[in-house]
């Protein structure tokens, strides 16, 4: 069966997939990542890349992101989201000039509650 998307690296792409695998502090993550990319540079088909790297077969879908994003972005993973800050600038303001004023009355000191 031919793939709809095929990975071809550069020598110089491959060497660097290698290098991540075999020296360095890389996360985990990226040496999968390297890991599939090698693989599927090989045409290995999907199962075959699962067999070996005993990931799920979703993730191992690079091959599209490969072609369609290209090297770096699939080496450096999907963009994820951050939570919003809970406050502003000027609401983290309020708060500390609150709980570095006297503490409420019948109180003794501010508390996590209070």
């Amino acid at each position: 069966m031919q793939k709809k998307y095929k990975v071809t690296l550069t020598k110089d792409e491959e060497h660097i997939l290698r290098g991540i695998l075999n020296h360095g502090k890389h996360g985990a993550q990226k040496r999968r990542r390297a890991q599939v990319l090698l693989f599927a540079n090989e045409d290995r088909t999907d199962e075959q890349i699962v067999e070996r790297t005993g990931m799920h077969r979703r993730a191992i879908s690079l091959r599209r992101r490969f072609v369609e994003d290209g090297f770096e972005a699939v080496l450096k993973g999907k963009k994820r989201g951050h939570r919003p800050r809970a406050l502003t600038g000027e609401d983290e303001a309020r708060l500390i000039a609150l709980a570095c004023g006297p503490a409420p009355e019948g109180c003794a000191r501010w508390t996590l509650r209070l």
